[in-house]
């Protein structure tokens, strides 16, 4: 989870809040692409895209077993859980 997220920042500059907020709807495993949405973004106003590399993508995978919606919701609670 936390090699994960280190990666998402290190290659999309996102703020922590746009980050931790980002949903598994907005990856696109076929070409890396995330988009973050305007609705979790500073000001609300704009999207923005980045392309991740293989090597994040890579630290992403294990991700989606643990995780429903938002790719970095807390794995510690039960929130997830159904």
């Amino acid at each position: 989870w936390w090699t994960g997220l280190h990666y998402v920042f290190l290659f999309t500059g996102e703020r922590t809040e746009a980050t931790l907020l980002t949903r598994w709807d907005w990856l696109d495993w076929n070409t890396g692409w995330l988009n973050v949405h305007a609705s979790v973004r500073k000001g609300k106003k704009k999207s923005e895209a980045y392309l991740l590399p293989p090597k994040v993508l890579e630290k992403l995978k294990p991700l989606r077993d643990v995780t429903k919606e938002e790719i970095f919701q807390n794995p510690w609670s039960n929130a997830h859980k159904s």
